[in-house]
């Protein structure tokens, strides 16, 4: 919430507890200082623990509420303009740190470079799916097709030898329902 704290762009006003041992101060400063709005105040109240208006001293907390919501609805309402969102401002910082490519020894890229290997290597070995003769198991005994169509009986593990001339491409296959079914497979 700190580091997105730029993309609150609505008047705000934070209510800091004095005495709370639950939330921290410094995250609660550095979240105000990093919101992206004008209109913002801040307010310590020593002596006030975790809950802010069920304390004995509320009228304190409630009255700068009070006078902070009065005058914001005093004003004209006054929306910030994000049409260039995409090209200046707090978006396009974020977009472009998320695009920027991650240092290779870095844990994360360390994390995105294994991810990309294992599916190369799923990729490599679903599109290999035979046995020692060259017979091609159909995609329809692996899994490829819907769960209704197996409760209706319309589908049998399927294993024959591909020809020459047939594309490697594809594989058909005829269901016990008498429909020809095309499959992709190796």
């Amino acid at each position: 919430m700190v580091a997105d704290a730029r993309a609150i762009t609505v008047p705000t006003q934070l209510l800091i507890s004095g005495a709370d041992f639950v939330v921290h101060h410094g995250p609660q400063h550095r979240f105000f200082e990093r919101l992206g709005t004008a209109i913002k105040e801040r307010h310590v109240l020593p002596g006030f623990y975790h809950d802010t208006f069920g304390e004995k001293e509320r009228a304190v907390a409630v009255d700068k509420a009070r006078s902070f919501i009065l005058t914001r609805f005093a004003e004209s309402l006054n929306r910030p303009s994000l049409r260039a969102a995409d090209r200046i401002g707090f978006t396009r910082d974020e977009a472009d740190a998320l695009a920027s490519p991650l240092p290779p020894l870095s844990p994360r890229g360390l994390f995105w470079a294994i991810a990309r290997q294992n599916m190369a290597i799923g990729g490599f070995f679903s599109e290999r799916l035979r046995n020692d003769e060259g017979m091609v198991e159909s995609p329809a005994s692996v899994g490829a097709v819907s769960i209704p169509h197996i409760l209706r009986g319309g589908c049998r593990r399927v294993w024959r030898r591909r020809s020459q001339s047939e594309p490697t491409s594809h594989a058909v296959t005829k269901s016990r329902g008498g429909r020809r079914l095309l499959f992709r497979g190796g």
